[in-house]
């Protein structure tokens, strides 16, 4: 009898409550492929919408600068032009592509600027005060609207992008994402030659626990695998819940040794977990790892969760790997080469 089995009823009732309100932090997702550590309460588990630009910050700044450069010579041909033309046309270009690349501070930076330029020219040319005004004001309406208008359209743009990539309650790339990350890893292998990996993790007794203490138990048993299999890949792999208990981890340049070991750690990380929990949860890992590219991103995905099926439907609580070798030309020894790929390594029970 394990230990979680031994304790009263009510004290193990206590843990899974303590458990569901002292949920870890969740991660977010980069958008450079490497999953990043989760260093943000509940409230504020996705990435910040500043985060979610389309160019990174140094490359914002350089946009900026140069926006606001644009508009200091846009500056010097109205002050060559002169009155009564208005020259606020001058500035939209500037402020167009500042809004849309570097957001709405920095888009109020330049409208700022390009009607602090049109007062002073205003005022050294002896303009009336209510022109001057008006000046100003319709400048900056035209300007701050359409700024304002293209930096909040962008940021939409990136959320939903962001949000439709993303599993809501762990943090994780969703399917979607994960087969995009396929589908471009597939695209690298075939210029690179590599090997690539994928695991498939899916949580045994999920539908028991969840109906025995609740949603809330349950969703805080998915949020602390995803925590698990986010502490324990590489930058560069790819972590992401595929269905309601399922999840599966992406490879990339990863051998068969390399695949097994990986699995091998996650598989007692998890293990680990549930213990401390004092969760009667065990796991069952697939993984499946390509010497060359399949053809598609469903291929891999289809090897390895029929592997981690296998898995269920023996003992559980296991890991099955295979390898599926390069193609062999053909000849003679092609038959048995392909007959060997077809065959599932024995699992490596825990």
């Amino acid at each position: 009898m394990s230990g979680a089995q031994a304790r009263p009823a009510e004290a193990r009732v206590a843990g899974f409550v303590r458990a569901a309100l002292h949920r870890q932090p969740f991660a977010t997702i980069d958008w450079r492929r490497a999953i990043v550590p989760a260093t943000q309460p509940e409230a504020t588990r996705f990435r910040p919408l500043r985060e979610m630009q389309p160019l990174p910050l140094h490359l914002r700044r350089s946009v900026g600068i140069g926006g606001g450069l644009v508009c200091l010579l846009a500056g010097g041909l109205e002050w060559r032009i002169g009155p009564p033309t208005d020259s606020t046309l001058l500035y939209l270009p500037a402020v167009t592509v500042v809004a849309w690349y570097c957001g709405s501070r920095w888009a109020i930076a330049l409208v700022g600027l390009a009607s602090a330029f049109g007062a002073g020219f205003a005022i050294a040319n002896g303009v009336p005060t209510s022109l001057l005004l008006w000046g100003v004001v319709s400048r900056s309406l035209l300007l701050g609207c359409l700024g304002l208008g293209l930096a909040q359209w962008n940021k939409a743009r990136h959320r939903v992008r962001y949000l439709s990539r993303t599993d809501l309650l762990t943090g994780l790339a969703n399917r979607r994402l994960l087969e995009e990350q396929i589908e471009a890893e597939l695209s690298r292998t075939r210029r690179q030659p590599s090997a690539i990996s994928l695991a498939f993790v899916d949580c045994d007794q999920f539908k028991q626990l969840n109906d025995q203490f609740g949603h809330p138990v349950g969703d805080d048993l998915l949020v602390r695998i995803a925590d698990v299999l986010r502490e324990n890949i590489r930058d560069y792999d790819t972590a992401a819940r595929v269905g309601g208990d399922e999840f599966a981890i992406l490879f990339p340049e990863t051998s068969t040794d390399d695949a097994t070991a990986a699995a091998e750690r996650l598989h007692e990380r998890l293990q680990q977990c549930s213990h401390t929990a004092h969760w009667d949860a065990s796991f069952s890992i697939g993984v499946a790892t390509f010497e060359e590219p399949p053809n598609n991103a469903r291929e891999l995905i289809a090897a390895a969760d029929s592997l981690m099926y296998e898995v269920k439907r023996t003992s559980g609580n296991a890991i099955r790997h295979n390898s599926f070798p390069a193609k062999a030309p053909a000849g003679p020894d092609s038959a048995e080469f392909t007959s060997t790929a077809a065959g599932s390594a024995p699992g490596i029970a825990h």
